[in-house]
């Protein structure tokens, strides 16, 4: 049972398991048109293409923020991913086109050791606690030293408190949350999935992507 502020918080990811185990199959895999050909149309398109890693507690609402962003909707219903769901969106950023390769990662235990193999090549993680719960906030010590242990140096790495819609309900307070991520080095954002945060949601994802960019041109 999660150390939660209260006994329930709703609004994370839906009531179901999800939807796809990734692998690496690109999402092309079933169009008609050659490899290569798909392979250069797809290319000439944009200017990088970046992998992102959402990672963090089952129920923080890592799928719903990556709903929000690909599908500018949001569930109130509770998913709980298996394994590695895989979506993709396009961003603008500085006048070049970026294709962004986002994971979604279970937050269960016993996926721990497929979720791991993805972080490998990973240009960027967004590490997600809910604002509702001590136990996701106290647990990103685990999720960072998994990123520092499997990834490379060079990947950016942002700190989501999530759910910030939920304020009758929240225990971490924003001064407590900004102390972690200055301790930790990482840069802080308070998002939710609903629909009046939405420009937010975009805008910590633009944040990373910018981070990368930076990254990739030391």
């Amino acid at each position: 049972m999660g150390n939660y502020c209260t006994s329930a918080s709703p609004g994370g990811e839906a009531n179901r398991n999800h939807i796809l185990v990734a692998s690496d199959t690109s999402p092309y895999a079933n169009s008609t048109t050659s490899n290569n050909d798909k392979n250069s149309v797809f290319t000439e398109q944009y200017n990088h293409f970046f992998k992102l890693l959402l990672l963090g507690d089952s129920g923080v609402g890592k799928s719903s923020l990556l709903m929000r962003l690909t599908d500018n909707r949001f569930s109130e219903a509770h998913i709980s991913t298996v394994g590695v769901d895989f979506r993709s969106t396009d961003l603008t950023i500085d006048n070049k086109h970026v294709n962004l390769q986002i994971w979604d990662t279970a937050g269960q235990e016993r996926y721990r050791s497929i979720t791991t193999a993805y972080y490998r090549g990973a240009h960027g993680v967004m590490l997600v606690f809910d604002l509702t719960s001590r136990e996701t906030y106290h647990n990103i010590h685990k999720w960072l030293a998994d990123v520092q242990r499997h990834a490379h140096d060079k990947t950016q790495i942002i700190l989501i408190g999530n759910k910030k819609d939920l304020n009758a309900l929240r225990c971490i307070t924003s001064e407590e949350a900004q102390q972690l991520a200055e301790e930790l080095g990482l840069p802080y954002f308070e998002l939710s999935a609903k629909q009046e945060f939405a420009t937010e949601v975009h805008g910590a994802f633009e944040e990373v992507t910018k981070r990368i960019l930076r990254s990739d041109q030391e």
